[in-house]
């Protein structure tokens, strides 16, 4: 597997979620392989803020 990739998580930049258009209030997210041109795939991470 050459094409592995270690992200620490606890030292990530979140961007506002903003895959449908329009920033979701509340979401943010960090891409690690997520490409929406190739058909939405990959990886994320989505962090949610507590109501």
């Amino acid at each position: 597997m050459t094409n592995r990739k270690i992200t620490n998580l606890y030292n990530v930049e979140f961007t506002p979620f903003d895959n449908y258009g329009i920033v979701v209030p509340g979401m943010s997210w960090h891409k690690i392989s997520y490409n929406k041109e190739n058909g939405g795939n990959g990886t994320y991470l989505l962090k949610m803020e507590p109501n």
